[in-house]
């Protein structure tokens, strides 16, 4: 049952995603071939639909001596948090920070210790995709209060 309680959050997560990529900007890159911003968040949130489709049908198909229980442990319930937390704050304070701040919580989550080693990989990580989408590639980041 948990199985495909955590099924259907996904899709509906790929559809909240799919949703909100209409608000990126659209431009018109790869020779005419509709490749703009708008692109790849679109192509992942229908991939993540269709995979979460297939795995609800799968979970249906099984028998019931074949039924998995899926325990949902701290560390998935915080990480769902943390997803859609990022979602709702990227549009607040802005890609860079909420982006530092969700991989440092990912980051400690995953590793199980807290380091500043983790910290500075995160922050670099959020520097790095900052610099090649925004200053290379120039795609419209959302910006917020804080930067």
């Amino acid at each position: 049952m948990a199985e495909k309680i955590l099924t259907g959050l996904f899709f509906l997560f790929g559809l909240l995603w799919f949703t909100m990529s209409f608000n990126l900007a659209s431009a018109n890159f790869g020779g005419g071939l509709g490749l703009g911003p708008d692109f790849f968040p679109r192509l992942l949130s229908i991939l993540m639909m269709i995979f979460s489709l297939i795995q609800l049908v799968r979970t249906f198909r099984k028998d019931k001596e074949e039924q998995l229980r899926l325990n949902i442990h701290g560390l998935s319930v915080i990480i769902i948090v943390a997803c859609v937390t990022y979602l709702f704050a990227i549009g607040i304070i802005g890609y860079l920070v909420s982006t530092f701040l969700f991989l440092t919580i990912v980051i400690f989550v995953l590793s199980g210790r807290k380091s500043i080693k983790d910290t500075v990989i995160a922050l670099g990580i959020s520097i790095a995709l900052y610099g090649v989408f925004h200053l290379v590639l120039k795609v419209p980041l959302p910006a917020g209060f804080l930067i």
